[in-house]
């Protein structure tokens, strides 16, 4: 009888470590180090981004979860969640609140940043974008947690950046072509044509090469990655970017 409790909880043991194991490595930086070392800037951004929707999932809203579909976790998971009504996003790491924000852990962002940076030799990097956007940037030396900011649709149209519950609801281009257009100009982030700010990149294009003869098929410049935070088609300077230049410039997304 001993033999056979002492059996179960090795088995029992064994099974929490791979557990344990095949969670933790859903935030290995693995994957980045290899692209970033490769040079393959697109599809290291991409990557960024679902890392960073992991730890908004795990750290910020405090939800369990695995990215991995073949990861045997995920289906145990996956039913949890689907029990409680919750829906995972991580695909796309603009669906975040204020409050979520505020509780990214900055070591996390440090350890991603510093892959950016030394593979770039300091040309990419949430920090070296931080840093351009604190000599540039209007809204860098201030709160902005009574900002207004305008919904993409319905009823209400406007509310303030402290009571915001889903970034991914908010027209954050409106915000940042009025309160940032000369630091998006100035690192051509941005161009205007007959007066109209439109993106300069949009990375549905592979932008790990250059072709001078079209617009959305450039060369990449100081600072332009990681800017990517979905899997797909992504926006420049999306809300995501914007906060975790101010974790690290002020340590608050909004005060």
């Amino acid at each position: 009888m001993f033999g056979v409790v002492i059996l179960a909880l090795i088995i029992a043991g064994s099974i929490f470590l791979i557990c344990k194991w095949e969670y933790d490595s859903q935030e290995s930086l693995t994957k980045l180090e290899s692209l970033l070392r490769s040079g393959k800037w697109q599809y290291a951004s991409m990557e960024t981004g679902y890392l960073i929707a992991l730890i908004i999932h795990r750290d910020c809203k405090k939800i369990p979860c695995v990215g991995s579909y073949r990861s045997f976790l995920y289906k145990f998971l996956d039913q949890r969640h689907e029990k409680a009504g919750i829906q995972l996003r991580l695909t796309n790491c603009r669906f975040f609140s204020t409050e979520d924000m505020e509780n990214f852990p900055l070591h996390k962002l440090q350890a991603i940043d510093n892959l950016w940076t030394k593979y770039s030799q300091g040309e990419f990097g949430f920090s070296v974008q931080a840093s351009m956007y604190q000599k540039y940037g209007n809204t860098a030396n201030r709160s902005i947690r009574n900002d207004e900011f305008r919904f993409i649709s319905g009823f209400q149209t406007k509310v303030i950046a402290g009571q915001v519950d889903d970034w991914n609801t908010i027209d954050f281009w409106d915000y940042i072509k009025r309160h940032e257009r000369e630091l998006l100009l100035r690192l051509r982030w941005m161009r205007e044509q007959n007066s109209t700010p439109r993106y300069v990149f949009c990375f549905s294009y592979d932008l790990d090469k250059s072709n001078d003869s079209s617009d959305t098929y450039l060369t990449p410049v100081r600072g332009m990655f990681p800017c990517c935070m979905t899997q797909g088609s992504g926006y420049l300077c999306n809300p995501t970017t914007f906060f975790l230049w101010r974790k690290i410039v002020r340590g608050s997304a909004v005060d």
